[in-house]
């Protein structure tokens, strides 16, 4: 199944220093994620998000537990970060966060998601009734955390899409 894209962006009026290190806070991952996931980390190397660092977490799911490991392949401090995160064959993606530091002390958090479903058009299914809504919902939950911390300067809406041409993502292919 081809790779899909789901992209959120906010602005907030803090600056980037402070906006990346709680970002990187895996302390603060499950205030960043809907209560109804019911995320708790299962381990981890360090606390702070950096290049290499693995995370093992679980999430719930209508109840079921889910465990995944993410890995982080790209940092760069106070601009990006990117991880893969994958369970198994079923459902792996990869994750950006580029934090650009705004005039007046504010900063701009682009998160970009790229994933990949298996099961062709089943997945295709999947993907429009349970997988966007949920992205959806996790994009709106974080946004209203973040600017609950830091107060925002203008809120981006939420797109999803199709990404155009050759990808550079570190997504497993589906068995």
């Amino acid at each position: 199944m081809s790779l899909r894209n789901f992209s959120g962006q906010i602005e907030l009026n803090a600056p980037v220093e402070k906006v990346f290190h709680y970002c990187t806070d895996t302390d603060q991952m499950a205030q960043l994620l809907p209560p109804g996931l019911c995320f708790k980390i299962l381990q981890r190397s360090t606390r702070h998000l950096s290049q290499g660092v693995t995370l093992e977490f679980e999430v719930r799911l209508f109840k079921i537990p889910f465990r995944r490991k993410l890995h982080v392949h790209s940092f760069s401090q106070g601009r990006h970060i990117a991880y893969v995160a994958q369970s198994s064959s079923f459902f792996a993606c990869e994750r950006d966060y580029y934090f650009e530091s705004l005039p007046n002390n504010q900063t701009r958090v682009t998160d970009c998601v790229l994933y990949r479903l298996p099961l062709g058009p089943v997945g295709l299914l999947l993907d429009r009734l349970w997988v966007r809504p949920l992205l959806q919902r996790a994009f709106e939950h974080r946004r209203a955390v973040l600017q609950s911390i830091f107060q925002p300067a203008i809120c981006v809406s939420s797109s999803n899409s199709k990404p155009k041409g050759p990808s550079s993502a570190k997504i497993p292919q589906s068995r």
